[in-house]
């Protein structure tokens, strides 16, 4: 699960920095989509890290990311999307 926090929020703070954003700047929702059932609980089980890692007011876990969201790179097989 470590590695798996790291990555969103290093794709997070990647996407405030060339945005010029604070990284205090809090985000209206974080949107994941977990490759793996398993990885889905763990990080169900860590929305509040998640949340106070990203300052996303909220955290969503979906099969698949809202198109009209920002959808960010990171690293392995995490898709990981924003709402500013």
């Amino acid at each position: 699960m470590g590695e798996a926090l790291v990555n969103i929020a290093t794709a997070v703070r990647r996407y405030k920095s060339e945005a010029n954003i604070s990284l205090g700047t809090e985000l209206a929702c974080l949107q994941l989509a977990p490759p793996t059932p398993s990885l889905h609980e763990t990080l169900q089980a860590a929305t509040t890290d998640l949340m106070s890692i990203t300052r996303a007011a909220r955290v969503e876990l979906v099969d698949r990311l809202n198109p009209a969201y920002i959808s960010l790179p990171a690293e392995g097989n995490m898709q990981v999307a924003i709402l500013p």
